[in-house]
């Protein structure tokens, strides 16, 4: 079993800051769209931001030392390494990408005003869309499969609850997108947690989280 990296008052604080912002959201009535100008790096600068403090807050806040190295996992030791996690990090990709589309078809969900409003259009924007995405995609992979996985595996003494419950956190915060992305987002958590588990290290996650995101903006 995964032993605790950190004590339980730094792991009450961050869930805290993960559940304030997105239940409002998930409870406040649909809103108006976003302005156009939230395409811009100035619009993405407040996720990005929030990212680097949430991924430096589980890494190093409070923490006599750094735990970045024991969050990410095992390293690429070499190349068949480094390749065979390419490999699962583009499976996964893939996977979701499959899964989306379906359950998109199949929950006939209206399309999420707030999502739609940050999609790049220029060039610009589409640069800076890929430094969001990078930032989400890793520190989304830090915080919820690295840390808040390990952390519940080890309060509860259930492997499986870690992957589920981490899983519910992430849909949970997309709260934003709706009740329905909330339950898909929980499910492709669920699958990004097990294989951090399965492979004993976020970097194929990371690569799969970081090529969706920038999928969705620019493929869009």
């Amino acid at each position: 079993m995964s032993a605790g990296l950190a004590p339980h008052w730094h792991t009450r604080l961050l869930l805290a800051l993960l559940l304030c912002v997105p239940l409002a959201a998930l409870a406040a009535a649909p809103g108006p769209a976003p302005l156009a100008s939230s395409r811009t790096l100035a619009g993405y600068l407040p996720s990005v931001l929030v990212s680097v403090a949430l991924a430096g807050y589980v890494s190093r806040f409070g923490l006599r030392s750094s735990i970045l190295v024991s969050l990410i996992g095992r390293p690429w030791s070499s190349k068949r390494r480094a390749w065979q996690d390419l490999g699962l990090g583009a499976a996964l990709a893939g996977l979701v990408l499959v899964l989306d589309a379906s359950l998109s078809r199949a929950l006939a969900a209206p399309e999420s005003l707030a999502g739609h409003s940050l999609l790049p259009v220029t060039l610009v924007e589409r640069a800076a869309w890929c430094l969001f995405a990078l930032c989400a995609g890793v520190g989304e992979e830090l915080v919820y499969r690295g840390y808040l996985q390990r952390q519940i595996t080890s309060s509860c003494g259930s492997r499986a609850l870690g992957i589920l419950l981490q899983a519910l956190l992430f849909g949970i915060a997309h709260g934003e997108h709706g009740g329905a992305a909330v339950a898909r987002f929980a499910l492709y958590g669920a699958l990004f947690g097990a294989l951090a588990w399965g492979r004993g290290s976020l970097l194929p996650g990371m690569l799969a989280h970081v090529a969706l995101d920038v999928y969705a903006g620019l493929a869009a």
